[in-house]
């Protein structure tokens, strides 16, 4: 069963992974000077920056997991990686999208359902606590 969500993982984190930016890019195209007003303050730089890089960090993981499975025909405890820095990673895009387009964000529909599912994320596919105890347990070793 273990192998089964595993997987499961592996294919939700890739599927979420493009459809946040791909919804975060879209809205900021509809709404260019809120943007650059965003763009101008260091504080949503820096935060710009720090989702850029855990969307690549989340990709190159997602090519380290799928690498695993084509070799052995077995998922890795990658997946546990995967699904926690997957749905902490789509919370925090969804919520810098929501500060930096507004009240707007609030009334576009898909931008608010992308916000509302990105609060499920970290409950849905095993709880992100859940999934830190299997990283403990399987790759780091520890004690239960």
């Amino acid at each position: 069963m273990t192998k089964v969500a595993d997987i499961e993982r592996i294919r939700w984190a890739h599927f979420r992974e493009g459809a946040s930016i791909r919804e975060l890019s879209r809205s900021f195209h509809r709404s260019r000077k809120t943007i650059r007003r965003a763009l101008a303050d260091p504080g949503y730089r820096q935060r710009l920056a720090q989702a850029h890089i855990e969307v690549e960090m989340l990709r190159l993981v997602g090519y380290r997991s799928l690498t695993r499975l084509l070799r052995s025909g077995q998922p890795g405890v990658e997946s546990s990686i995967e699904k926690v820095l997957g749905s902490e990673t789509d919370q925090r895009l969804q919520e810098l999208s929501m500060e930096v387009l507004g009240p707007w964000a609030q009334l576009e529909g898909e931008r608010r359902r992308a916000y509302l599912y990105s609060r499920s994320e970290t409950i849905m596919g095993g709880t992100s606590e859940i999934q830190r105890n299997v990283i403990a347990q399987r790759i780091l070793g520890l004690p239960r």
